[in-house]
């Protein structure tokens, strides 16, 4: 249909003009000199309610993050009667870790937490608790950072 309309026009003499062209003008410039490539590992521990909920390895660098997500869902342990039994009634416990680092001189860490946990006596209800906490510091090579968040959520940081 297209080579139709356009045999139509070119003989009603109408000019046909060739599609503009785009090129790229400049990829955006950086607004100041970008940092060496960095890649530091951290030793992970991660606490909540007394008891060690995750520990393990992550390594981030100046280009990419590392993350953790581990969620669990369970029935309930014993058996609900259908007016104590709630939407979703099963036992969830839920944990995710994001750090990140920046280009910088030292060593800049952001770290972002949250714990999701069943309520205590609860068996039945299927309510939750979550907290969390986005915080960022400093470590040194070698040192030892602890974060502390709320509902006794604590993350520990050994720079490797």
């Amino acid at each position: 249909m297209t080579k139709a309309i356009l045999w139509l026009l070119a003989t009603q003499g109408v000019a046909i003009a060739p599609p503009p062209v785009f090129t790229a003008s400049h990829a955006y410039p950086l607004s100041t000199p970008r940092a060496a490539f960095r890649s530091v590992t951290f030793d992970v521990e991660v606490r909540g309610g007394g008891q060690l909920l995750w520990s393990g390895p992550m390594r981030v660098s100046t280009d990419a993050g590392a993350s953790i997500d581990r969620r669990q869902s369970d029935a309930p342990a014993e058996r609900c009667s259908t007016a104590e039994r709630g939407y979703g009634s099963s036992e969830r416990e839920a944990l995710s870790l994001f750090l990140s680092m920046r280009d910088a001189t030292a060593i800049v860490v952001t770290i972002r937490g949250s714990w999701e946990r069943r309520v205590e006596g609860d068996a039945c209800g299927g309510g939750t608790r979550t907290v969390s906490f986005t915080d960022t510091v400093p470590i040194a090579p070698g040192s030892v950072k602890t974060i502390k968040g709320d509902g006794g959520l604590t993350v520990t940081l050994r720079q490797r």
